[in-house]
């Protein structure tokens, strides 16, 4: 998975943490 060079590191690192969220967001209502 190759980023942009337009992205910046903090773009990158802000997707990455909203990625993570939604999986953790998506396993919790699937536990439900």
């Amino acid at each position: 998975m190759e980023a942009p060079e337009a992205l910046g590191d903090k773009d990158l690192l802000l997707e990455l943490v909203l990625v993570e969220a939604l999986h953790a967001e998506a396993e919790a209502l699937a536990g439900d």
